[in-house]
């Protein structure tokens, strides 16, 4: 549920390396969380000694960020409000562990700096859009975020990839594109039925043979096509999920998230869809179910688990099956973390 305002902030990756060096150089973790002065009893995460870094475009500075208003900021970006408690409690956890996933050396700066901005939410922001419900819709974002303070998943001693999205067309697929881990069999087919009730799950639209031809001629500029629209889409692969996993359009080929993002993705909301050429309407007719990528947890397949009385602990071990719920300094890699993620400093 990511915001068109990408305004408020950019995320800025540093990690001030010279300031672990020394703990690392210890063999035993138990000495690495005791010279980085990390408390594991902690009331907030200011007590930690950690911080997030931004870079807040408004003020042009560095700020450094407790790790639970981090939290609480991204995930008023990704769920409303009004969403079971229990629900954002599982989107805090994964937020939490995906964010500590980025590695700078592979090439996630440009990723993490889109996702950042897009949803980190200031109080301005938040107040604009909550109004008279701020201080109220405040309390509850972050009494779910302190409830589940410093816990993330667990896989193999590191953080798992918590991929998620707005809502999957009923079942979750298995990990394709820029969604393929290594090392990540939690990433995988997992029932989602709960979505297939919501009032959105199917959206339908329209393509003009015209809006087709240009958007593959943008890309192929040589493409030629035929006189009859009807022929133009000549194959649809899919996977057993019905993930689009390749479209052909006059001799060009594109998996299906490639397709769906040639036009507004708002209305193209998901790379699981049908499209066929109405010739009465002269139109192409495309329906989609679920909104986002389908890789990982569904945000509103999570809210229905919630109502149904499921805890987040169950909703996340659901969608990442194979993965524990642990605080993050009994991580068994926990100094790897500090050797590749760039989100995290150690305060002096």
């Amino acid at each position: 549920m990511i915001s068109n305002k990408r305004r408020y902030v950019y995320f800025f990756l540093i990690i001030l390396i010279s300031m672990i060096l020394i703990p690392l150089l210890s063999k035993n973790r138990g000495e690495i969380v005791k010279n980085l002065n990390i408390k594991t009893d902690v009331k907030t995460f200011a007590e930690t000694g950690l911080s997030f870094v931004f870079h807040d475009m408004e003020t042009e500075k560095i700020i450094h960020v407790d790790i639970i208003e981090a939290v609480f900021r991204m995930l008023a970006g990704e769920m409303p409000p009004n969403f079971h408690p229990e629900a954002l409690k599982a989107q805090s956890v994964a937020i939490l562990t995906f964010f500590l996933t980025h590695d700078s050396s592979k090439n996630l700066i440009n990723a993490s700096k889109n996702w950042v901005s897009a949803v980190y939410r200031s109080d301005k922001n938040m107040k604009d859009r909550w109004g008279e419900k701020y201080n109220e819709n405040r309390e509850k974002l972050l009494s779910a975020v302190n409830e589940v303070k410093g816990k993330v998943l667990n896989f193999n001693g590191k953080p798992a990839k918590t991929f998620y999205y707005s809502m999957s067309p009923g079942c979750t697929h298995n990990p394709y594109g820029e969604f393929r881990v290594e090392n990540a069999p939690y990433l995988t087919n997992v029932d989602s039925h709960w979505d297939m009730s919501l009032p959105n799950f199917m959206n339908k639209f329209e393509i003009t043979p015209e809006q087709l031809k240009n958007v593959i001629e943008n890309k192929f500029p040589n493409t030629k096509f035929g006189k009859n629209p009807k022929f133009w889409v000549e194959h649809v692969e899919t996977t057993e999920t019905e993930l689009v996993k390749s479209i052909k359009v006059c001799g060009c080929v594109f998996t299906g998230a490639e397709f769906r993002f040639l036009f507004d993705y708002s209305k193209f909301k998901s790379p699981t869809f049908t499209i066929k050429y109405d010739e009465e309407l002269e139109k192409f007719i495309v329906i989609t179910k679920g909104y986002g990528h389908g890789v990982g947890m569904s945000q509103w397949g999570a809210n229905e688990m919630a109502k149904e009385g499921y805890t987040y602990e169950k909703i996340l071990l659901h969608y990442y099956p194979g993965v524990e719920i642990k605080n993050v300094y009994e991580l068994s890699k926990f100094d790897e973390i500090f050797l590749k993620n760039t989100n995290l400093v150690v305060n002096s």
